[in-house]
Protein backbone atom coordinates (compact mmCIF):
# COMPACT_ATOMS: atom_id res chain seq x y z
CA UNK A 1 0.00 0.00 0.00
CA UNK A 2 1.37 3.40 -0.93
CA UNK A 3 0.92 6.44 1.26
CA UNK A 4 -0.74 9.31 -0.45
CA UNK A 5 0.65 12.80 0.10
CA UNK A 6 -2.09 13.63 2.59
CA UNK A 7 -1.11 10.77 4.90
CA UNK A 8 2.58 11.65 4.56
CA UNK A 9 1.83 15.28 5.33
CA UNK A 10 -0.20 14.36 8.40
CA UNK A 11 2.56 12.11 9.70
CA UNK A 12 5.14 14.86 9.12
CA UNK A 13 2.96 17.36 11.00
CA UNK A 14 2.57 14.93 13.91
CA UNK A 15 6.32 14.26 14.01
CA UNK A 16 7.08 17.99 14.04
CA UNK A 17 4.52 18.57 16.82
CA UNK A 18 6.04 15.79 18.94
CA UNK A 19 9.54 17.20 18.42
CA UNK A 20 8.37 20.73 19.32
CA UNK A 21 6.70 19.45 22.50
CA UNK A 22 9.90 17.67 23.55
CA UNK A 23 11.97 20.78 22.84
CA UNK A 24 9.56 22.96 24.78
CA UNK A 25 9.68 20.59 27.75
CA UNK A 26 13.47 20.43 27.57
CA UNK A 27 13.74 24.23 27.56
CA UNK A 28 11.22 24.59 30.37
CA UNK A 29 13.06 22.05 32.47
CA UNK A 30 16.39 23.74 31.88
CA UNK A 31 15.00 27.18 32.70
CA UNK A 32 13.22 26.21 35.91
CA UNK A 33 15.56 23.47 37.10
CA UNK A 34 16.43 24.96 40.52
CA UNK A 35 12.77 25.37 41.50
CA UNK A 36 11.69 22.11 39.92
CA UNK A 37 14.28 19.85 41.51
CA UNK A 38 13.35 20.93 45.04
CA UNK A 39 9.68 20.14 44.53
CA UNK A 40 10.55 16.97 42.61
CA UNK A 41 12.65 15.60 45.44
CA UNK A 42 9.99 16.55 47.99
CA UNK A 43 7.17 14.82 46.09
CA UNK A 44 9.16 11.93 44.57
CA UNK A 45 11.76 11.03 47.19
CA UNK A 46 13.41 8.21 45.25
CA UNK A 47 15.51 10.76 43.34
CA UNK A 48 18.90 11.05 45.03
CA UNK A 49 21.12 14.13 45.10
CA UNK A 50 23.39 12.26 42.69
CA UNK A 51 20.42 11.69 40.32
CA UNK A 52 19.63 15.40 40.37
CA UNK A 53 23.26 16.30 39.65
CA UNK A 54 23.29 13.87 36.71
CA UNK A 55 20.01 15.25 35.35
CA UNK A 56 21.04 18.91 35.86
CA UNK A 57 18.13 20.23 33.79
CA UNK A 58 18.52 17.74 30.91
CA UNK A 59 15.06 16.53 29.86
CA UNK A 60 16.23 13.24 28.34
CA UNK A 61 18.19 12.37 31.47
CA UNK A 62 15.17 13.29 33.59
CA UNK A 63 12.93 10.94 31.60
CA UNK A 64 15.52 8.15 31.91
CA UNK A 65 15.90 8.59 35.66
CA UNK A 66 12.11 8.75 36.06
CA UNK A 67 11.89 5.37 34.30
CA UNK A 68 14.76 3.96 36.36
CA UNK A 69 13.38 5.08 39.73
CA UNK A 70 9.64 4.80 39.17
CA UNK A 71 9.12 2.27 36.34
CA UNK A 72 5.41 1.71 35.96
CA UNK A 73 4.60 4.90 37.92
CA UNK A 74 6.67 7.02 35.53
CA UNK A 75 3.52 8.13 33.72
CA UNK A 76 2.14 9.71 36.93
CA UNK A 77 5.45 11.47 37.55
CA UNK A 78 5.54 12.83 33.99
CA UNK A 79 1.95 14.12 34.30
CA UNK A 80 2.91 15.87 37.54
CA UNK A 81 6.00 17.37 35.85
CA UNK A 82 3.92 18.66 32.93
CA UNK A 83 1.38 20.20 35.31
CA UNK A 84 4.20 21.77 37.33
CA UNK A 85 5.62 23.41 34.22
CA UNK A 86 2.20 24.66 33.13
CA UNK A 87 1.46 26.49 36.37
CA UNK A 88 2.04 30.23 36.17
CA UNK A 89 5.28 31.61 37.56
CA UNK A 90 4.60 33.94 40.47
CA UNK A 91 5.55 37.55 39.81
CA UNK A 92 8.23 38.94 42.13
CA UNK A 93 6.98 41.29 44.80
CA UNK A 94 9.24 44.20 45.57
CA UNK A 95 9.55 47.91 46.05
CA UNK A 96 7.58 50.10 43.69
CA UNK A 97 5.07 47.42 42.71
Amino acid sequence: MEWDRTDQSRRADIDIYIQEEAIMNAEQLKGKWMQFKGELKEKYGKFTDDDLKQIEGNYDKFVGKAQERYGDKKEDLMKWADQWHEKPTPKPVGKGQ
